[in-house]
């Protein structure tokens, strides 16, 4: 049994069934737990696995990258007062989803949950491996209380994710029958399908329609209008018939009759009715119908001469016509045939639109600048079907024509249309074209072209070259033209040493023979090779080995090699069949990687059964090799490693390349004993390093296998058939050199070797730079041994090396893709070789080997870099001297300084003679202006850069959708829009509607007897109930006998007064009026109820009777009945008032509606026999908190009474017949109605009681913008929680209160420079969510502090931010004296000021542990604009009043305060002058400053003047404020004198402030205009642990601004201590 060393609490001690948190308590001398005890932690909860179906496995762990993939979490003890029956509600569990640079919030099912499991649904996220962690009460699930945490992850991948690729059609009316194509990873929609029941089957539950549930449905719509013709007049019914008339407030129906509102009187699913406008005084030749175009074909086809003519032909009478909802006709007919699509084009917003004609045969687009054909324009033909730029306008008809025709038929015509402006990208919608534009550096281009000349002739036996090695039985390894052998251990027997060396690439296809004198090897080397360079050597000895050349060769002449840069080909024996493919590929060796020859040389290595080099179509950019490729120059971007082999081998071999953590297996399928018909799909734990370098491993597949399982062990052959890594998440996987075999490829170097590469010290650190690039192995230094660097970037010799440093041989230099081209000439021995290096580097002279074998020169040279800068000019800002060969990295970086590009994918080909730029658009929609270039200064000088439009954003209508197209007409149709969008119209002249003089009935005259009205005319329906009689606009009258020519009703809801009469005749519409025909209304009481009640008044009074308008009014003796309600004109209720009668009497109701009165024939008794009085109140003004109240009068009871004060009922705190108290609840300020109810009813008179808060005036009004301005706010009604704050311009200026008075507050301004906070919380298109600023621009005002926030969550360690200025928007090296934060951190803010007008670039540094991703922003200051804002008083949530002016006092206008009826200066707090005065004069005085010599700001100066018209606004202004420019020191103790140096300081020590933090006041000891030197005192209570700000104010001004944050560390020190000794023990 494994021991396990445990470091914290575990659920794996013994004798745990519940699997709770427990630590050893003691253990024996091993450590070895002896004594077990349970842990007290936070929560004791547990987590099992997980699982993305219902009780399924743990491996069944991926879902989708959108989002909505539920998890289920399995364990115990969630939710701790949950049991497994029963459901939880409440979110006291949540999960979270963390990688190693994100967390994500997986939303609770709750309904799913019990203490048992836990479900949530995933957010849309990254592809990744998740690891899913839990809290319970907050209360966070440490991984030692999971089973086992790689069995609760979740894996989104794009895999899995469910994919949209079509939808048909793209708009339509509701109940649209909508087709969805794509891969929906499942076929089943319901349990109840055959193959759907189990819970871990997936399942489409849902399908969303821009958020509403879609049903799979078959619609059929029937729409149609009745009656089609109506009155002239309007008001004509019509019932509009249909399906799916959805009518709320998101989606309201809306109805048009020729192009005019119908007024919708109600509307369900499939009926809508209006009423119809007046017909039109115009009436137009032209009107736009339901959604769709009209297709009209005719048999025949017209040349396309006359289809693109300036006027476009049109279908004869014959043709046939049909309705389509989008701008597409395909035909199915062979007959020659031309087609039209007629409508109009309506678009709900103006846009910008190009317009794209689609055919196979003839055409032509033609587009009117409005309804009218005449005006119509060819806008596109089959010879440019592009239209230019089309402004089109929201809601107006433009006339749309498109014609096609074809010889032959089968014709396919179609409009499309790109919308120029959205702020969608291609990442939602195929349909969304990102703009993409281009920069091309273009040069005249020429290859290096060298020429060989073969002079050999002849050939002889040649001498064999012998060289000598002598090593110790230590470790070595023997180089060779720069590749190294595999490691050769203690005293290798000769066999091994040759075979290591025949394994080199640098010596094969030939070979050397190796012998041996004890530890003296002697190498033989073929005599093809001649005389040859001596071998090298390293070892981990620390006697240096001696090479030795014993024997010089010389060559045989037998065979050829070429040299370039250290890079050797195979050697060429010319005397065969030797052909151009064959040279071509020898040469492209000068440019690959060369590996060890059993590593991926099948044809030399019999152990390989099955390989995969990716060098067939080979394909490469400028990404370095290294990075490319493990062999040669390709690898494959894939998790997949063999697929279709047939030869049985045991070992799996590859290298590979990840960036990622998420590989964790090895997936296979595998036959056994040559049967290939089952085939086995077990898997393999692998785990890889993934450092996003490359990697070689090897596994023996047969071994683990049969590890796992008798059916492997006991299989006679194995054939790997099939094998992939487990996860290629993100594209993050590079595989090469793959290969099946039977052996172990020569000196293959296991893991637990590592690491090989290293020094005899050990100094050397990896990844070290070597001449400008980053290696993590030793490389070859310039004397062709390993090395490598220590952390002082001494170089230091490497004692070993590994295949993944120089056992392959790199090239010095890059091929450009595709520019190796050799020529060769049999006959004259002659070879041509042209090819360019990647970097521009002219090369060397190939050379052939032997030496004297063959001549090289140079043809022509190569071409040397474009180099230079350019100016790059967008929406009129220009990016000035941008380098040819700029990184795209640092483009891209740079052109995102400006929000005018947002984030871009920028993209680079072709190579350093003139790159090719392309820039995407990927989160900023739409098209853009084009990019232009100018100030070209490049070399060569023939060099040319120019800009162009690749791809044009946009959104595309392919075709054009019902959503934005009409039907033309040339009747008035009948339009229902439902939610803006339009809906179809079914069949020809179904929605059409005609006023018509025959339709329209007339009234010739009325006579009028009491109550009985007579209307005479014609066309009124026989049918009384089908006329409707109205009396003027809101009134009505009874129809009781109807004939065609006379009608008879009895007045009945109508107002009092004259009025006109109209008739509405039931599917005609309103009548004709000849003349001004009215009648009269009378105004009538017929009842009143109650008919008495209490002198209080206070209780409800009901009116009956007729002619009651909404502005009718009650009195009753005079006194207004309040808060009239008046219902169907002949019922009015309102509040009787109370009566100061001291004996019960009669009162007359009255009502008064306008200039009508009338009274009730009876009397209203008021009965005052026991209704309570009121005597007096104490006080009578409360400020806006409320407070007790004291009331005394005379019969009020013995019972509880009720006290309202406005509408708010108060407490009552004790009760008597004479008294009541009452606490009065906080209310805004003014005067209010107070009403008393007790057992004896409402007392008596009406009284009133006033909240009182307002302000006077502020004083100074003028200060620092930066705030510190002692502010004196005068008024009324200030108390202990009134704050007070400056307001104006979307803006609210906290004044922040130092002391109150009633009357007045003192308070000192905060900085009304607008403030701007920054977040790490942004989202980067391609890194997600945490991994931009926001906003990652800013423009502030000069003087503003900006504060840059960042934290990322706790279970997050491996993102840190910091804030650090640089030069320019692609720059990484900080600024000197720029703003910087300091050290990186997870979490944590920063503060700024900036005091100087300009651009400020800021990078954050690589936030993640790769190194790969930095956050980017920019800081536009701009010159500091003064503010005038009024100050705001609030208290209880209550805004103090002011004075209104101008107010109406006694049918007066005043316009400032007055005396008028008083004894003081008022006004009043609204318009209109409702009993409540605020007094003008402070009761109050403003202190004056101690400081005699010091004044307030003088704004005109800079041309800005003191509000002092109103005395409530205060003007912030920069205007002769200061400046702090430096602090020194910037720490020290108690005592420390500080001298700040910088502007407009006050002369006088009291003029001036030094505040250390917020708090502290620094005595001043001197004082200049430039210099102020103040020194910190010995009982300051300064925190020694908190670095404090530096503010400097100036006295009635305010704070003078900051260059930068100036801040202070106050340091603690010990002066003295006491005792100074003690007793050593006790």
């Amino acid at each position: 049994m494994s021991m396990v060393n445990y470091t914290s609490c575990t659920i794996q001690g013994p004798n745990n069934a519940d699997f709770r948190p427990q630590c050893a308590i003691t253990v024996d001398g091993n450590h070895m737990a002896l004594t077990w005890s349970f842990c007290v932690v936070p929560t004791d909860a547990v987590i099992f696995y997980s699982s993305v179906s219902k009780n399924g496995y743990w491996t069944e762990n991926s879902g989708s990258t959108e989002g909505a993939t539920m998890l289920w979490i399995y364990g115990s003890r969630f939710e701790q007062n949950g049991f497994s029956t029963v459901l939880s509600t409440t979110n006291t569990n949540t999960v979270q989803l963390v990688s190693n640079y994100t967390v994500y919030d997986c939303e609770m099912h709750n309904d799913k949950v019990t203490n048992t499991q836990l479900t949530c649904y995933t957010p849309a996220m990254a592809p990744g491996v998740y690891q899913i962690r839990a809290y319970v009460n907050g209360n966070l699930i440490p991984l030692y209380q999971y089973r086992n945490p790689k069995q609760a992850t979740f894996v989104p991948l794009v895999s899995q994710t469910p994919t949209i690729t079509g939808i048909s059609p793209q708009t339509g009316p509701p109940q649209t029958l909508i087709s969805l194509s794509g891969n929906f990873q499942t076929a089943c929609t319901s349990r109840d399908t055959n193959g759907c029941s189990m819970d871990g089957d997936p399942l489409i539950s849902r399908v969303y329609m821009g958020g509403h549930l879609c049903n799979v449905i078959n619609p059929v719509t029937n729409t149609y209008v009745s009656p089609n013709t109506g009155s002239l007049q309007g008001g004509t019914t019509l019932t509009i018939n249909g399906e799916d008339f959805c009518n709320n407030a998101q989606y309201p129906v809306v109805v048009n009759v020729g192009g005019q509102p119908c007024t919708v009187l109600n509307a369900s699913l499939t009926t809508i009715q209006c009423q119809t406008p007046v017909a039109p005084v115009n009436i137009a030749s032209q009107y736009h119908g339901g959604r769709g175009l009209y297709i009209f074909r005719q048999l025949g086809a017209i040349s396309q001469g006359t289809l693109a003519a300036s006027s476009p032909p049109y279908p004869s009478v014959g043709a046939t016509q049909t309705w389509s909802d989008d701008a597409m006709y395909v035909s199915q007919s062979s007959s020659d045939e031309t087609v039209w699509l007629i409508g109009f084009l309506r678009i709900p917003q103006a846009a910008n639109f190009t317009f794209i004609l689609r055919t196979n045969g003839n055409g032509a687009l033609f587009l009117s600048s409005n309804d009218s054909p005449a005006n119509v324009i060819k806008i596109a033909d089959v010879t440019n079907n592009q239209s230019n730029t089309e402004l089109l306008q929201g809601n107006i008809d433009y006339y749309l024509l498109c014609v096609g025709s074809r010889i032959g038929g089968n014709l396919v015509l179609s409009v499309e249309a790109r919308m120029h402006e959205t702020t969608l990208t291609a990442t939602t919608s195929r349909l969304v074209l990102n703009e993409i534009q281009s920069i091309s550096v273009i040069a005249t281009v020429v290859a290096e072209e060298q020429r060989i000349v073969n002079s050999t002739n002849t050939s002889s036996n040649g001498t064999s070259e012998v060289q000598s090695i002598q090593v110790d039985i230590s470790t070595f390894q023997i180089g060779f033209r720069g590749a190294y052998t595999a490691l050769l251990t203690g005293q290798p027997t000769t066999d091994v040493v040759e075979a290591a060396l025949n394994d080199l690439p640098t010596i094969y296809p030939l070979t050397v023979t190796v012998t041996a004198t004890s530890t003296l090897y002697i190498i033989t080397f073929p005599p093809e090779m001649g005389n040859v360079p001596l071998v090298t050597c390293i070892s981990t000895s620390r006697n240096t080995p001696v090479i030795n050349e014993t024997v010089q060769g010389v060559a045989s002449n037998t065979a050829i090699a070429f040299s370039l840069n250290g890079m050797t080909t195979d050697y060429i024996d010319f005397t065969t069949n030797v052909t151009q493919a064959n040279l071509t590929a020898e040469f492209n060796k000068l440019f690959s990687i060369l590996c060890p020859i059993s590593i991926n040389n099948a044809q030399a290595t019999q152990s390989i059964v099955y390989l995969q080099d990716f060098e067939t179509d080979c394909v490469f950019d400028e990404t370095n090799i290294r990075s490319n490729a493990f062999c040669g120059q390709c690898s494959l971007t894939s998790n997949t490693l063999v697929t279709g082999n047939t030869r049985s081998g045991n070992y799996l071999c590859f290298a590979y390349k990840i960036l990622n953590s998420y590989v964790t297996q090895v997936d296979v399928g595998v036959y056994l004993n040559g049967d290939t018909t089952t085939e086995y799909w077990p898997s393999i734990p692998f785990t890889p390093i993934a450092d996003g370098v490359w990697h070689y491993t090897c596994i023996d597949v047969f071994s683990t296998l049969s590890s796992q399982s008798s059916t492997y062990s006991s299989a006679s052959s194995l054939v790997l058939n099939y094998a992939a890594l487990s996860e290629n998440i993100q594209q993050g996987i590079s595989i090469d050199a793959v290969t099946v075999r039977t052996a172990l490829p020569i000196g293959y170097e296991p893991q637990s070797l590592y690491p090989i590469d290293q020094t005899n010290i050990s100094s050397c650190v990896f990844p070290f730079i070597y001449n400008g690039q980053s290696y993590s192995a030793c490389t070859l230094g310039n004397n062709g041994i390993p090395i490598c660097l220590d952390r002082q970037n001494n170089t230091n010799q490497c004692q070993s090396t590994s295949i993944e440093g120089t056992r392959r041989l790199y090239p010095k230099h890059q091929l450009v893709y595709n520019t190796l081209q050799v020529a060769y000439a049999p006959r004259t021995s002659t070879i041509n070789v042209s090819f360019r290096y990647g970097d521009c580097s002219t090369p060397s002279l190939i050379q052939s080997l032997p030496n004297t074998t063959a001549t090289s020169s140079i043809v022509t040279t190569a071409s040397s870099a474009t180099s230079g800068t350019f100016d790059l000019v967008f929406n009129g800002q220009t990016y000035s001297s941008i380098p040819v060969n700029i990184a795209t990295s640092d483009l891209a970086v740079l052109l995102q300084s400006s929000p005018d590009f947002g984030f871009l994918n920028v993209t680079r080909s072709r190579d350093c003679t003139g790159y090719l730029y392309s820039i995407e658009w990927i989160a900023n929609g739409g098209q853009k202006s084009a990019i232009s270039i100018s100030n070209v200064a490049v070399t060569p000088s023939s060099a040319t850069v120019t800009a162009s439009i690749v791809q044009q954003g946009g959104v595309l209508y392919s075709p054009l959708p019902g959503d934005m197209t009409r039907t033309y007409n040339i009747n008035p149709q009948v339009e229902v829009l439902v939610g803006g969008y339009p809906s179809q119209c079914v069949g020809n002249g179904t929605c059409d509607f005609q006023w018509l003089i025959s339709q329209t009935p007339s009234i010739s005259s009325i006579s009028q007897n009491g109550m009985t009205v007579t209307i005479t005319g014609t066309g009124f329906s026989t049918t009384a109930l089908e006329n409707t009689v109205l009396i003027g606009s809101t009134g009505s009258c009874a129809v009781t006998v109807a004939s065609i020519t006379s009608i008879t009703c009895t007045i009945g809801d109508a107002p009092s007064g004259s009025y006109s009469v109209n008739v509405n005749v039931r599917g005609k519409g309103l009548a004709t009026n000849n003349g001004n025909l009215t009648i009269n209304v009378p105004l009538q009481i017929t009842s009143f109820s109650p008919n008495q009640g209490g002198g209080g008044g206070g209780y409800i009074l009901t009116v009956e009777g007729t002619g009651f308008s909404l502005a009718a009014t009650v009195t009753i003796d005079g006194n207004t009945c309040v808060n009239p309600q008046v219902t169907n004109f002949s019922s009015i209720t309102c509040t009787v008032p109370a009566t100061t009668a001291l004996n019960n009497y009669q009162a007359t109701i009255t009502v008064i509606d306008r200039s009508n009165t009338v009274s009730a024939s009876s009397q209203f008794t008021y009965n005052v026999t026991n209704t309570p009085n009121i005597l007096s109140t104490s006080p009578n003004i409360f400020t806006v908190a409320g407070g007790q109240w004291n009331i005394s009068g005379t019969l009020f009871g013995n019972g509880l009474p009720t006290v309202t004060i406005g509408s708010t009922q108060a407490t009552v705190l004790s009760s008597s017949p004479t008294n009541i108290i009452v606490m009065l609840p906080p209310l805004a300020p003014g005067i209010y109605a107070v009403m008393i109810l007790t057992a004896n009813g409402y007392a008596r008179p009406p009284i009133q009681i006033e909240y009182r808060l307002y302000v006077q005036q502020v004083s100074p009004q003028v200060g620092s913008l930066y705030g510190g301005t002692d502010v004196y706010v005068q008024g009324q009604g200030f108390d202990n929680t009134t704050s007070v704050n400056f307001v104006g311009n979307n803006v609210s200026v906290p004044c922040t209160v130092i002391s109150f008075q009633a009357t007045q507050i003192h308070c000192q301004t905060t900085s009304a420079a607008p403030q701007v906070t920054i977040t790490s919380n942004g989202v980067d298109p391609v890194n997600g969510a945490g991994f931009a600023w926001s906003p990652q621009y800013a423009t502030v005002q000069v003087g503003a502090v900006v504060q840059w926030q960042w934290g990322s969550s706790t279970l997050l360690s491996s993102i840190t931010y910091k804030v650090q200025q640089v030069s320019n928007g692609y720059s990484t090296t900080p600024l000197m004296n720029g703003f910087n934060s300091g050290n990186a951190s997870a979490s944590g803010t920063f503060s700024h000021q900036f005091q100087t007008p300009g651009t400020y670039y800021y990078w954050s540094t690589p936030v993640d542990q790769s190194g790969l991703i930095s956050l980017r922003g920019v800081i536009n200051v701009v010159t500091a604009q003064s503010q005038t804002l009024a100050v705001q008083v609030t208290s209880q949530s209550a805004t103090a009043q002011s004075c209104i002016f101008p107010f109406t006092f006694n049918s007066v206008n005043y316009t400032s305060c007055t005396t008028i009826n008083d004894t003081q200066q008022w006004c009043s707090p609204s318009p209109i002058y409702t009993g409540q005065r605020l007094y003008c004069t402070p009761s109050t005085s403003v202190p004056v400053s101690s400081c005699g010599v010091s004044s307030v700001i003088n704004p005109n100066t800079c041309s800005q003047t003191v509000p002092t018209t109103n005395p409530l606004l205060f003007l912030f202004t920069p205007c002769s404020v200061g400046t702090v420019t430096s602090i020194s020191p910037v720490q020290g103790v108690a005592g420390t004198a500080i001298t700040i140096t910088g502007t407009n300081f006050g002369t006088n020590n009291c003029e001036n402030q030094v505040f250390i933090g917020s708090i502290y006041q620094c005595p001043i000891t001197s004082v200049s205009s430039t210099q102020i030197v103040c020194q910190i005192g010995s009982n300051s209570s300064l925190d020694a642990s908190t670095i404090q700000n530096i503010s400097v104010a100036r006295d009635q001004q305010g704070f003078l601004i900051n260059n930068g944050l100036l801040q202070f560390q106050f340091q603690a020190s010990v002066t003295n201590f006491s005792p100074n000794q003690g007793r050593l023990f006790y």
